[in-house]
């Protein structure tokens, strides 16, 4: 239990081929971690996206939770499903992503060698919050 009430948990993620948890923290709510070392340029996840046109984002879903998840995504907004909504923010990121806007999918790769217990992070962008 921390501090301010908060249950603290921690998730193993055995369907993944890196040994990853999502872990519930103080200071930074939900995020991704790892249990083992992980080398730089290594594929952490392929999320699939769930789309929505400018129009209905514009006057439903940026009034819900969902607005503090979705990606700029052509023609309206993205939601990364699966880890893709996990990544904590952080200005020097340990991993990366590109969009595969053909396919409908967010590419996460790590960025740098991981160490063991590291949170696995991502850069929000220029506009944190619209």
């Amino acid at each position: 239990m921390s501090t301010d009430g908060r249950e603290l948990w921690t998730v193993t993620l055995t369907s993944y081929s890196i040994p990853l948890e999502i872990r519930n923290t103080v200071d930074r709510g939900r995020g991704v971690f790892t249990t083992a070392a992980i080398p730089a340029r290594t594929l952490i996840e392929q999320s699939p996206i769930l789309f929505f046109p400018q129009e209905e984002y514009v006057f439903h879903g940026k009034y819900t939770q969902l607005d503090h998840y979705t990606y700029i995504w052509e023609g309206g907004y993205a939601l990364a499903l699966g880890l893709g909504s996990m990544f904590n923010h952080n200005k020097e990121p340990n991993v990366g992503y590109m969009r595969d806007k053909e396919k409908g999918f967010i590419v996460y790769t790590t960025l740098r060698e991981i160490a063991v217990g590291e949170e696995l992070t991502i850069h929000y962008g220029i506009v944190l919050f619209r």
